[in-house]
């Protein structure tokens, strides 16, 4: 039985979401938090990595301010929102963003525990029509 701390991407059944090239939509990714409840805030950052076939303000736009997900006491779930933006692209490029969590306090895994890390990040593929 695991009793620690840890943060992952609530994802129902994949870690791989795809989004159609025409879309023009807000999307919201939730991170979640397990443990105890924390009695002061933490932070935990994270990346956003885009393929070379998308471009932050051309493609998607990441509504949230900064990196970074504070944590307050008593609250366990948070969203990173992106914006989608209709856009052509290229299908024989990469069109995908990764979110990945990247930093927090020691004591708080990023991912599901275990040895693969679950949840640590979320994959997202823009296709073509």
């Amino acid at each position: 039985l695991f009793t620690g701390k840890f943060v992952a991407f609530d994802l129902a059944s994949s870690d791989v979401t795809t989004i159609n090239e025409a879309g023009d939509f807000t999307a919201t990714y939730y991170v979640h938090y397990s443990g105890e409840t924390p009695k002061e805030r933490f932070s935990i950052e994270y990346e956003v990595i885009p393929g070379d076939g998308l471009e932050e303000g051309r493609d998607y736009e990441v509504e949230n301010s900064g990196r970074k997900l504070n944590f307050l006491p008593g609250v366990f779930t948070l969203p990173i929102r992106i914006h989608w933006m209709p856009n052509d692209i290229d299908p024989s490029k990469d069109n995908s963003v990764i979110i990945r969590l990247v930093s927090g306090p020691e004591d708080i895994i990023l991912g599901m525990p275990g040895p693969d890390m679950v949840n640590k990040e979320i994959k997202l593929i823009k296709y073509k029509n």
